[in-house]
This record gives structure tokens, C-alpha cells and sequence, in this order.
């Protein structure tokens, strides 16, 4: 159940990523890929870098929301990957399947 959670936190997280990267091109701020590139815009952004001051307010807050689901999806595909290193017998480990006696 670990790892298709953490599967899961970590789709929503490029996901959203992937979103803010698209809408933010139409306004013709073009992010390349990776972290890095996400918190280099954020603090653009912030800061009313040249780029960014004909970017409409309202996208300025709509990419403020993105930002805290970013950092709310990281905070949260850390906990299970913290969670599986504590396995008795490792990440690696498969357990046999459940079987149940249908009778």
C-alpha cells in the first residue's frame, strides 16, 4: 500500500507541476523541467521579476495556490518514502498475496 500511494502523491505532484507549467505559458512564461525551474518562477513571480510584471494578478494567485499544492504533495511523498526504508524486510520486499477461504 506504500508504494502505490507514494505512486499516487508523486503522479499528483507531476501532474500538478505539468499544469502550472502549461497555463503559465499562455501567458508566455516558459519553465523548463524540474524543481529547480519551479522555484526559480516562484520567486519571479514573488518578486515582480521583469518577465512577469504584464501577467494578469489573478494568475499571479492562481500560481500561489499551485505552488502550496506542490509543497503539500512534496511534504506528503516524503512521509511514505521516509515509511519505507522501516520495512522488515526492505523496500524491495513483496508480500505473497492475500487469500481468503471462499467456501
Amino acid at each position: 500500500m506504500i508504494f502505490r500511494l507514494r505512486d499516487l502523491l508523486v503522479g499528483q505532484w507531476t501532474q500538478t507541476i505539468n499544469d502550472l507549467r502549461g497555463h503559465l505559458a499562455e501567458f508566455g512564461l516558459i519553465l523548463g523541467k524540474g524543481r529547480e525551474n519551479i522555484d526559480k518562477v516562484r520567486s519571479a513571480l514573488e518578486r515582480g521579476h521583469d518577465g512577469t510584471q504584464d501577467i494578469p494578478p489573478a494568475v499571479h494567485q492562481m500560481a500561489q495556490l499551485c505552488f502550496a499544492q506542490i509543497d503539500d504533495l512534496s511534504r506528503f511523498c516524503a512521509a511514505p518514502s521516509a515509511r519505507l526504508g522501516h520495512l522488515p524486510n526492505g523496500p524491495g520486499r513483496r508480500d505473497p498475496p492475500l487469500q481468503r477461504d471462499v467456501r
